[in-house]
């Protein structure tokens, strides 16, 4: 029995034993001051420890527990807090993180745990198990395993995680982190297991559906486009009428309604406007008319629609359909789409009414009843437009009828259904006021526009007097009133101006130009409403030719028939484009008018418009749909989605607004051009007469190009004068060739260093010369007693950073607490701001670096000695490639920060080293602008007058003399169109496909090195294939020419060109398979080496860090990377106090700040900011669309010259009206050289035709110049007198420097 006893006892202990095993610890302990017994006065935690919050409220502090000291995070409200410590560990080892751990009432997400931070490494965190509510102590143990190539870890005591934030109070003691050669039990965590691509594979499920939806728009814009080309163009001519038209009808109208019941059961609706519907039907229904509107229900909707709402769930009760049933969903859209045929058919009918053909009226009517946008509305979204459109329309169909009253009372009708029926009401009783006023029987319709009126009035006052319950007799005004101000919004999910210009959802009040929205909108939706007037008022009455009005005549005058349909749509454009407080859909009534106005007009450019109009309508309506259900999806993709379909909108507006005018005000109409008219080549190949030679022939292709650019004398010194004052200029005051550049970087917490001064001393401020750290604490204590702290954060690298204290020592003590701490140099001051000696006592390592180097200390620190603005970015990773560090930025690529790099390897990391070659590539420029001018111009006085204003541009100066990459961007941007320019100006036909390939090849060579320095550069990219495309059509037109037949005087047919000619353009396709050919490998091969060899020092860094790395890793590298910049770019949202949008820049409407360094004592102001030069930008903004204008009317003829002037302007600045990130006034430095070019050009054609002119070009020179010199101490921060600074401010562009 005592044996059995004895077996048992064993057997209920093997369990504990197990459970008593620990873990197998190695090494000691890796946590410095893990016991939190070493802190500091001016120190909330322990010496070592540093806190973090995501939110404002949290913290983290030492406190005394009846466990012994701990650390307390707390958060009132949810927050992710924690107090965390950097260690330095071994790859892929094992380390176990414990800690005793209490809490009080925390609450919601994570809890507190311990945590493992690895975001800075992978993106990734990981977590021990949390504790919630109140508790006693725990422990809680966390195992990791460290990656392949890791070395640091941060250990975090934590409340909350990421994405997981919690409330309440916990405190951490007793807190380990030990390697572990065996672990007894619990789970390990593997460490970077895989690359952080969070931020691409987050954004892929919204950027593939809003590709799609892209493509569909392109798709339909596509599709219609072949239509109008085969059919619409020549009102299909070409088709025969059907034997029985009837039954096409019928089809076409079955196949609308079984498209849109598909629709219905595929998409439910948008569920805010189909669950309205349903519930104010249910509650019509219900509980009756009189108490809709007074019992809380949210209702923006006037009566109208609320007796079909109620009529619908009426019928579902007695059919026996559930709430929210399909059934029920489809009957709430079965008004629409009777509408959307209804409308259909009212096409087809007065098509047959204007004598169009029957073929051509069933597509018209098909063009309607299938159009993507009216089927997506009706049938897909749930919503009423139809209905509304359907009502205007009617009441503008009885109007031109005659039957006024009816009109009338159909508008009021359409009025009670939408609030949006408003809009035309200017329109319509403009419409009736001129109709009377030219109508012999005036007294008559007089009377008949008064009953109209009244009739109106009456339908909306009986309709809406069921519903009135409680309410004041006309309560319906101030519904209205209140449904318009119900959406205080710039522009609501509309694709249009404030869209385009970011304003999607913004508050009204945003000021754009420094006016708020709130006044635009109302004044461009005025200017929309007199537009339509005008048009409509122009045009109504058909006018004698050459006979004086009067008012008999003009009442003799017959009526333009249909003449309401296009002025409506045009200022229902007009405002939906430019106008606040606009829906998505506000714009669909447009797609009817256009085509009731077509039949009237027949002008086929309507046509264009109505597909101009229906594809970005079409992707309004997708992305609005779509982001109504996936909000979190709201981003860069939906932004750049929004402003592709607001170009489109604005771009069919404005096309809108040119072809309405030319129709109705100048009397211009384009007809349909029949089929046979349009076929090219005359007769059939059996009728087609012998072709014989020309007695005499006429060359039809051009001479040889002479590509010479005729640089005489004269030039050279002109153009070599000019860059040398430049670079004079640009060269002095670039920065000191003297910095601290040796080290201290302490290698474990608890670190210290002992200074030392000659005596002692009253230390009033100390200098801090920062290298590349973030994050790190030191801990200062003077033999006085005094302590402080000093944190480096990660833009005091590189710069002098001035702190002010006060204490009197003999000795200080500098001790690392924790983070990133990295030094070049300190330097103590007393209270007159003298230096003070001082030394290292007994330095260990690197110690003594801290001051070794006390000559470099400036009088003062400015941007003339340290970094400033993203040169902590740029220059600091050409440092880390020249020292085979980890790079830092990696959201451009390297070869602008590898040319940085070649200047701190020649005169140091200093910032005349790292600035030095951006202001050579500047210089540089400028002899590139000069050649560029002198092809472009052909004239000396031109290409110097061009090269000069950029010379004293402000954009130029500045972003050329510091340290980032925009530069190198912008300079082989130049370099890349200066020889596409000289390509397309030769043709191989007479100057030989090889001498072509030349400026093809280097076109290419630079665009690769652009594309290796900034992305920027395929918008660039983009321009240069459009204008090799364009070559290569103009050869294949010249082909053509040469080639055509035409006809002979002898009755047979000549060919056109000389004989000479036609064998030379027989080699048209060999020459453009070679041409490609060379483009494969000069605009894609090379680019690729190029751009893939710029990340050479990131294989050498990688290769450096684990055995066995090779080609195939150096492509996983690459590839990364290019994920990670993609990623970055598409998913920006940061924002910057200097951000500007794209439509600000033009006019430096707001500036970049780069620097400001103002000393009070000495009375000086010192600044530096980035903007553009009054006299180059705003008068090259304004030459602009004069210039296109000037060639649209024919009066500017074609030259290729202009056609790398408006490619060179719209490649690299309309992209970034599509960029929804955050951007800056920099970006448009790209575009100034052509916007330069430009603004010369319509100078050199208005000196030609006006000679007066010619001295303008020197005024213009002059003062630019001069605004240049007077504002150069804002462009270099040099410092002025505060009174100097006081004046400049008033010059153009001196607000932007020194203030308003």
């Amino acid at each position: 029995m005592r044996k059995l006893i004895t077996i048992l006892l064993i057997l209920c202990l093997l369990p504990a034993a197990a459970l008593a095993q620990d873990d197998h610890l190695a090494g000691e302990q890796l946590l410095y001051n893990p016991d939190f017994s070493e802190t500091a006065d001016v120190l909330d935690l322990p010496v070592g420890w540093t806190a973090q919050a995501y939110a404002e409220g949290g913290a983290a502090l030492l406190e005394q527990t009846e466990a012994g000291a701990a650390i307390r995070v707390e958060s009132a409200a949810g927050n992710d807090v924690r107090a965390y410590q950097d260690v330095a560990v071994a790859p892929d080892t094992v380390y176990r993180l414990r800690a005793m751990v209490r809490t009080e009432d925390v609450q919601g997400g994570q809890g507190a745990s311990l945590s493992i931070d690895n975001y800075g490494l992978d993106g990734s965190y990981c977590y021990s198990g949390g504790l919630t509510g109140t508790t006693g102590w725990t422990e809680l143990t966390l195992y990791v395993r460290t990656g392949a190539e890791q070395t640091t870890l941060r250990a975090a005591l934590r409340l909350g995680g990421y994405g997981m934030e919690s409330s309440g109070t916990a405190w951490f003691c007793d807190v380990s982190l030990y390697a572990c050669d065996e672990v007894a039990s619990g789970t390990i965590i593997d460490l970077m297991a895989t690359a952080d691509q969070g931020g691409a594979a987050a954004a892929a499920p919204g950027g593939a559906v809003f590709a799609a939806m892209l493509a569909v728009a392109a798709l339909s814009l596509l599709l219609y486009a072949l239509l109008y080309a085969r059919v619409l163009k020549s009102e299909a001519d070409a088709l025969k009428n059907p034997a029985r038209p009837g039954a096409v009808l019928g089809a076409v109208m079955a196949a609308a309604f079984v498209l849109r019941l598909a629709l219905s059961l595929i998409f439910v609706g948008h569920p805010t406007d189909i669950n309205c519907f349903m519930a104010w039907g249910n509650a019509v229904a219900t509980n009756g008319m009189a108490d809709f509107y007074t019992s809380g229900m949210f209702a923006d909707y006037p009566p109208g629609y609320m007796y079909i709402c109620g009529a619908i769930s009426w019928l579902c009760g007695v059919l026996g359909l559930s709430y929210g049933s399909a059934g029920m969903v489809f009957l709430f859209k079965l008004p629409a789409t009777i509408a959307d045929l209804a409308s259909a058919y009212l096409v087809y009918r007065l098509a047959k009414r204007q004598g169009v053909r029957e073929v051509f009226a069933l597509t018209l009517c098909a063009l309607l009843a299938l159009n993507p946008a009216a089927m997506f509305i009706s049938g897909a979204w749930g919503q009423i437009d139809s209905l509304l459109t359907l009502g205007v329309v009617g009441a503008f169909c009885l109007f031109l009828s005659e039957r006024w009253i009816l009109a009338g009372a159909v508008y009021g009708l359409a009025i009670l259904f939408k609030p949006q029926a408003l809009m035309f009401g200017p329109l319509f009783a403009a419409a009736y006021f001129a109709y009377t006023a030219a109508s012999p029987a005036w007294k008559k319709k007089l009377l008949h526009t008064a009953l109209a009126v009244l009739a109106a009035l009456l339908v909306l006052f009986v309709g809406s007097l069921p519903f009135k319950g409680d309410q004041q007799l006309f309560y319906l005004v101030g519904r209205y009133t209140d449904t318009v101000s119900s959406y205080p919004y710039a522009t609501i999910e509309a694709y249009n101006l404030p869209a385009l210009l970011g304003l999607n959802w913004a508050p009204v009040e945003t000021k754009v130009l420094g006016v708020p929205y709130s006044v635009w909108g109302p004044a461009f939706i005025a200017l929309g409403v007199l537009y339509g007037v005008f048009l409509l008022l122009r045009s109504f009455l058909v006018l004698p030719a050459g006979e004086r009005p009067t008012l008999a005549s003009l009442r003799a005058c017959p009526r333009r028939e249909g003449a309401l349909y296009l002025p409506a749509a045009c200022m229902l454009c007009v405002i939906f484009t430019f106008g606040h407080y606009m829906h998505e859909r506000y714009l669909f009534p447009a797609l009817l008018l256009l085509l009731l106005a077509y039949l009237y007009e027949r002008d086929r450019r309507i046509l264009v418009s109505f597909g101009i109009l229906t594809a970005p309508l079409l992707l309004n309506l997708l992305g609005a749909m779509f982001i109504i259900t996936r909000p979190e999806l709201r981003g860069a993709f939906y932004d750049a989605l929004t402003r592709i379909g607001a170009a489109g909108i604005l771009f069919g507006c404005l096309y809108l607004c040119y072809i309405s005018f030319d129709i109705l005000v100048r009397g211009r109409t384009h007809k349909p051009l029949p089929a046979a008219r349009r076929a090219r080549g005359a007769a059939p190949e059996a009728a087609r007469p012998p072709v014989r030679e020309a007695a005499q022939t006429q060359r039809l292709l051009p001479p040889p190009t002479d590509g010479g650019l005729r640089m005489t004398r004269r030039d050279t010194v002109a153009m070599l004068a000019l860059t040398a004052v430049y670079a004079a200029v640009a060269l002095v005051n670039l920065g000191t060739l003297s910095a601290p550049e040796t080290a201290w970087t302490p290698q474990a917490a608890g670190e210290t260093v002992t200074i030392e001064f000659p005596q002692e001393t009253a230390v009033s401020e100390f200098w801090v010369y920062g290298n590349i750290a973030d994050g790190g604490t030191l801990l200062l204590r003077a033999d006085d007693g005094h302590e402080e702290q000093y944190e480096q954060l990660y833009d005091n690298m590189f710069r002098w950073h001035r702190v002010e204290t006060w204490f009197t020592a003999r000795t200080l003590t500098l001790q690392y607490v924790g983070g990133s701490v990295c030094l070049n140099e300190i330097a103590f001051f007393d209270d007159a701001g003298e230096r003070i000696d001082a030394r290292v006592v007994s330095p260990a390592g690197t110690q003594a670096a801290l001051l070794d180097e006390q000559d470099t200390v400036p009088d003062a620190p400015s941007y003339y000695n340290g970094m400033y603005f993203d040169e902590l970015y740029h220059a600091r990773t050409a440092y880390e490639h020249l020292h085979g560090l980890a790079p830092y930025e990696n959201s451009h690529p390297p070869l602008g920060k590898l040319i940085i790099a070649v200047g701190i390897a020649i005169f140091g990391m200093n910032p005349f080293g790292w600035r030095i070659m951006g202001a050579l590539v500047g210089v540089a420029m400028l002899p590139v602008l000069y050649l560029f001018g002198k092809r472009l111009f052909q004239k000396s006085e031109y290409a110097f007058l061009c090269t000069a204003l950029f010379a004293v541009d402000f954009m130029h100066f500045t972003q050329t003399r510091i340290a980032t990459i925009d530069v190198y961007a912008v300079f082989f941007i130049l370099l890349m169109y200066y020889f596409m320019y000289e390509y397309i100006t030769m043709n191989f036909f007479v100057d030989g496909l090889g001498k072509t390939l030349r400026p093809l090849a280097l076109s290419g060579l630079f665009f690769g090195l652009g594309a290796a320095s900034k992305w920027t550069c395929f918008y660039a990219g983009a321009g240069l294939a459009v204008l090799f495309f364009g070559s290569l059509i103009a050869r294949g037109l010249e082909r053509r020419r040469v080639l055509a037949v035409a006809r002979g005087g002898g009755g047979g047919a000549v060919l056109a060109g000389t004989p000479q000619e036609r064998q030379r353009v027989q080699a048209y396709w060999k020459n453009v398979l070679l041409t490609l050919l060379w483009c494969c490998l000069f605009f894609l091969l090379v680019p690729f080496l190029i751009y893939f060899g710029a990340y050479l020092p990131y294989y050498l860094y990688e290769a450096g860090t684990r055995e066995g790395y090779g080609l195939a890793d150096a492509f996983a590298t690459f590839w990364r990377y290019q994920e990670f910049m993609f990623s970055y770019h598409s998913g920006l949202e940061a924002t910057h106090p200097y951000q500007s949008a794209w439509w600000e820049w033009p006019f430096t409407l707001r500036p970049m700040w780069y620097f400001s360094g103002n000393d009070a004592s000495a009375g000086t102001v010192s600044t530096l900011t980035a903007s553009g030069n009054p006299a180059v930008w705003w008068v090259g903004t304004l030459a602009a669309p004069a210039l296109l204008a000037l060639r649209a009317s024919g009066r500017v003829p074609r030259a290729r010259a202009l056609q790398i002037i408006c490619v060179g302007v719209l490649a690299n600045y309309l992209p970034w009206v599509l960029v929804p990130r955050c951007t800056f006034i920099y970006h448009f430095f790209a575009t100034v050289p052509f916007l330069l070019m430009g603004a010369v050009y319509l100078l050199e054609w208005g000196e030609q035709r006006y000679p007066r002119l010619a001295r303008v070009k020197w005024i213009w020179l002059g003062v630019a110049a001069a605004l240049f010199v007077l504002l150069y101490p804002g462009l270099s921060g040099l410092p002025v007198p505060a009174w100097w600074a006081h004046i400049l401010k008033f010059l153009p562009g001196g607000g932007l420097m020194y203030g308003a």
